[in-house]
């Protein structure tokens, strides 16, 4: 079962209209009011969410998209997946949001988690995170390595 959340309501309503057999809902999942007490995801996607932030200027944004992670985190058992332009990329488009990878490891593995594995495989110069939580790497982990994760919170 799939379910969606837009903050942009032309966006969700295009959503509905291409995928009408999933629920999408237009909402800001950093405002806990709009979160059911009991709602949980396997996994949170967040896929094209952090290039482009408008009007917002980027220290804000990049607070914004920390807000948006931990919110994210929460709502997530498994794990959550996102992408973001990094800023290795050898050419800039105004308007665009470029993160800096080097921060974004510090606060993923001091905030989230240390399971995390980034793709770089994009010719976009774009870079997507798979972050886990420590106690589903723990229920797949070979036994034997089981000694190496005591330290992890659960």
């Amino acid at each position: 079962t799939y379910s969606g959340s837009e903050i942009t309501p032309d966006f969700a309503r295009l959503a509905r209209e291409r995928h009408p057999h999933i629920d999408y809902q237009t909402r800001n999942i950093t405002d806990k009011n709009t979160i059911g007490t009991s709602e949980i995801y396997n996994y949170v996607i967040l896929s094209g969410v952090f290039h482009q932030p408008g009007d917002v200027p980027l220290r804000r944004w990049a607070q914004y998209m920390k807000e948006l992670l931990l919110a994210s985190w929460d709502l997530a058992d498994r794990g959550i997946a996102f992408n973001v332009l990094n800023h290795h990329a050898d050419f800039y488009r105004p308007g665009n949001y470029y993160a800096d990878l080097n921060e974004l490891q510090i606060f993923v593995s001091k905030e989230l988690s240390r399971f995390y594995f980034l793709d770089n495989l994009s010719p976009l110069f774009e870079t997507t995170f798979l972050v886990y939580k420590p106690e589903h790497i723990k229920h797949h982990t070979n036994p034997n390595f089981q000694k190496y994760l005591v330290n992890d919170t659960l």
